[in-house]
C-alpha cells in the first residue's frame, strides 16, 4: 500500500454526497475519518471497506462536536503528521428536513435542529480544526482545508418553510466561511460548495412535479449527481486548487432564471435553430 500523504475528515459520511467523497478520496493516498450518526450500518460498511477511522455523534446535541473532535484528534496523532502533506476537513453532514418525522414538526423545532447541525456544529469543528493544526504548527506547506457544504438557494430565496430554514441554517454557514478565511491569513484554506438540486437519496424518489423544477432551474436540465460534487470537493482540496481560498462554489449546472411561462414558450423546440 502506498504511503499516507494526506487525512480528510467527511462529516456525513453516510449521507449521498458525503460517502461518494468517501469513494472519490479512497482512490488516493488519503486516509479518510468518517462521520455518522443515524445510518450505523452503513458508517460500519465503509470503515471497513476504507479502513478508515470513525466517529458515531448527533451533532444536534451539545456536546457532539466535542466528542468528534476528539475522536478524530485521537485517530490524526496516530499518524506522523510531520510527513502529512494536507488534512482536510469536510462538513457533507445535514439535517434531513423532508423526512416525514422532520416535516412533522413545528417550525421552530426544525430550525433549531438545522441550526444545530448545519450551522453551529460546523463553526465549533472548523475553529478547533484551526486551533488544533496550529498547536501542531502545520506550516506553509501544508496545504490544509476546511469544506463547507452551503446551498445556492439561501443566495437567491425559494418559497416555503423548508426553505427559510435551509436559507437560515446554510446562508449563515456560507457568510461565517468568508470571515473565517480572512483570520486564517492562508495558512488555512477555506471553501464553500453550494450545491443545488443534487440526486441524493431523496431526489431519486422526487415527483414529477420535482423533476420538472429541475429542468426549468438548471441551465443543465437536469439534476446533479453526488459524484460530481465529491469530484468538485476532491479537486478543491487538492494541490491542484491551492490559489482557490475564501470562494462559494454553486454546483447547479448553471441556476436558469426563466420563468415557469417562459421557459415554456423558449423550449427546445421553439428555439431558434430548432
Amino acid at each position: 500500500m502506498s504511503e499516507i500523504k494526506k487525512l480528510a475528515v467527511i462529516a456525513g459520511a453516510t449521507g449521498g454526497i458525503g460517502t461518494a467523497i468517501a469513494r472519490r478520496l479512497a482512490k488516493s493516498r488519503t486516509a479518510l475519518f468518517l462521520h455518522g450518526c443515524h445510518r450505523i450500518p452503513e458508517l460500519a460498511a465503509l470503515k471497513k471497506k476504507y479502513g478508515a477511522g470513525s466517529c458515531i455523534a448527533d451533532l444536534a446535541k451539545p456536546d457532539s462536536p466535542g466528542v468528534l473532535f476528539e475522536s478524530f484528534e485521537k485517530w490524526a496523532d496516530t499518524f506522523p503528521l510531520g510527513r502529512i502533506e494536507s488534512v482536510s476537513f469536510i462538513f457533507a453532514a445535514g439535517v434531513d428536513l423532508m423526512a416525514p418525522a422532520a416535516k412533522s414538526l413545528p417550525f421552530e423545532k426544525r430550525l433549531a435542529r438545522a441550526a444545530s447541525v448545519d450551522l453551529f456544529a460546523p463553526i465549533a469543528l472548523a475553529r478547533r480544526f484551526a486551533a488544533w493544526r496550529q498547536a501542531r504548527e502545520r506550516g506553509e506547506t501544508a496545504n490544509d482545508s476546511v469544506l463547507f457544504f452551503s446551498w445556492d438557494g439561501a443566495f437567491r430565496g425559494m418559497e416555503g418553510d423548508t426553505a427559510q430554514i435551509y436559507a437560515a441554517a446554510k446562508g449563515g454557514l456560507a457568510a461565517f466561511a468568508q470571515s473565517f478565511a480572512q483570520d486564517q491569513e492562508g495558512k488555512l484554506r477555506v471553501l464553500t460548495i453550494s450545491p443545488g438540486w443534487i440526486a441524493t437519496a431523496w431526489g431519486k424518489q422526487a415527483s414529477a412535479r420535482a423533476n420538472s423544477r429541475v429542468q426549468r432551474e438548471s441551465l443543465a436540465r437536469r439534476w446533479g449527481t453526488p459524484e460530481e460534487a465529491a469530484d468538485l470537493a476532491a479537486f478543491l482540496i487538492s494541490d491542484k486548487a491551492r490559489y482557490l481560498n475564501g470562494v462559494n462554489i454553486p454546483l447547479n449546472g448553471g441556476f436558469s432564471f426563466r420563468t415557469e411561462e417562459r421557459s415554456a414558450e423558449t423550449g427546445p423546440d421553439r428555439r431558434a435553430g430548432a
